[in-house]
């Protein structure tokens, strides 16, 4: 048997995942998906919560999904410069390489540790952390 994608996208709350304000949040989540495999997935995000955080409450809990989600874009930027410089500047020393790698590898389980946990907290309607503004 096949269940509607109605279905599918209720949310423990009861609530449909994909229904209202949240809805901005639930497609940015899955741009930051796809931005996984290709990086123009992390810059429809971006620009899907730039727009949503125009037209939602500052004290929302899906205003604070786009906080987050920014944020994480923002920090994954910075986590990968600092591997490729510390990568690029470390060919001196043959260890430099292995360290932007390292780096590199711990941002995108981070990224994806980022995702994942706002995905979660989307679909039981909570906060991505407690108090998260």
């Amino acid at each position: 048997m096949i269940a509607d994608s109605d279905t599918v996208a209720r949310t423990s709350t009861g609530q449909s995942l994909f229904s209202d304000e949240r809805r901005y949040a639930a497609y940015a989540y899955i741009a930051q998906i796809v931005g996984v495999f290709t990086a123009i997935g992390f810059i429809v995000a971006l620009v899907i919560d730039y727009l949503a955080r125009d037209e939602l409450p500052r004290d929302g809990t899906t205003a604070a999904h786009v906080n987050w989600q920014i944020r994480t874009f923002w920090w994954s930027v910075a986590y990968c410069v600092l591997a490729w410089l510390v990568g690029i500047f470390g060919t001196f020393f043959i260890i430099g390489p292995v360290i932007g790698v390292a780096v590199w590898f711990a941002a995108f389980i981070w990224g994806i540790y980022r995702i994942a946990r706002g995905f979660i907290k989307l679909a039981d309607g909570q906060r991505p952390k407690p108090g998260y503004e």
